[in-house]
């Protein structure tokens, strides 16, 4: 086995190498967008069979280790998800919940720099199934992160909730509603503590989660709402919608003239100038009977639409900045 800790079934742990070498635990694996989690990972292996089918005796064993038998009678459930398929699971002890959470938090501290836990079905999914679905991941993040200090239930849903409140108040810095306490929803809900006169801790506690329901949208910032305008000019959006304006606005005056011009009598004269004026003449000749009546309320009409249309673009991104949903 190579991995840095392995925590035994008595909550016991083993270090089989020091955490600046390199183990081979995951295999070939990625975690958001990077490649080869055993260059950056201290892999912590916890004893368990994995996936479990009965047996004749009627305990429980698995195809890798068919002479490792789990007896009868032992907390052993069925449990389905997508990214462990449907089998038998034998849950993990009391002891090694305890000691792979003071394992991580030791880790945490010693490594500041440590920003997540991702079990091998997370870095390698299809290939690898540990952690099993049992096992506390979501209450083990949230411990090690500072989240939810002494509140007994914590799951993903929870810091959604958190996430999604902080959000409706204005601290649009939180991020993406993932149910994941990163460093994102950890700024948001620190900003929010120091605006609402809460311990600064980064930690959800009763005080903070009280304050949350109590809380009113904080106000956008003078300097905001004073330079929105000019703050998000160059961003894409705006640029783009600036450009295709001016476009349209061209476009219409261009068509008007044209047709200025046809009933004129100017594109006749042109006729006789040039064979571009010729063809032109003809074109216009053809068509213009037909549309005369009507064309230029349509293009009016359209071309009012598209202008709407692009500084409601406009008008959102800056809604946006004054708001702090972004930068620019």
């Amino acid at each position: 086995m190579s991995a840095h800790f392995v925590v035994a079934r008595d909550g016991s742990v083993t270090q089989l190498a020091p955490c600046n070498v390199q183990t081979w635990h995951a295999g070939k694996s990625s975690w958001r967008g990077r490649s080869n989690v055993n260059s950056f990972a201290v892999g912590i292996e916890i004893a368990n069979p994995g996936p479990l089918h009965k047996v004749a005796s009627g305990g429980w064993s698995n195809d890798r280790d068919p002479d490792e038998e789990v007896a009868a009678g032992a907390d052993v459930e069925r449990v389905v998800t997508k990214e462990h398929g449907d089998a038998y699971w034998l849950g993990y002890t009391p002891e090694q919940i305890a000691t792979v959470t003071d394992l991580c938090r030791a880790l945490r501290d010693a490594y500041p720099t440590i920003g997540f836990i991702a079990p091998h079905w997370e870095i390698a999914p299809g290939r690898k199934v540990d952690t099993n679905p049992r096992f506390p991941l979501s209450r083990l993040r949230n411990s090690i992160f500072g989240v939810f200090a002494g509140i007994d239930r914590v799951a993903e849903g929870d810091i959604k909730d958190v996430q999604r409140r902080l959000k409706e108040l204005g601290y649009h810095q939180v991020g993406e509603i993932d149910g994941i306490y990163g460093k994102a929803t950890r700024g948001a809900l620190l900003a929010f503590q120091a605006d609402n006169h809460v311990s600064t801790t980064g930690i959800i506690d009763d005080a903070t989660l009280k304050a949350l329901r109590a809380a009113k949208p904080r106000a956008v910032s003078p300097a905001r709402l004073i330079s929105a305008e000019a703050a998000v000019a160059d961003r894409p959006a705006v640029r783009t919608s600036v450009a295709a304006g001016r476009v349209v606005k061209a476009s219409l005056l261009g068509s008007g003239i044209l047709g200025s011009l046809s009933e004129s009598g100017v594109l006749e004269k042109i006729e006789g100038a040039s064979d571009i004026g010729r063809r032109v003449g003809a074109v216009v000749a053809d068509w213009w009977p037909l549309v005369q009546p009507w064309w230029p309320l349509a293009l009016i009409a359209a071309g009012g639409l598209l202008i709407w249309y692009l500084r409601a673009i406009r008008r959102a991104e800056v809604t946006a900045y004054e708001r702090g949903e972004i930068s620019p």
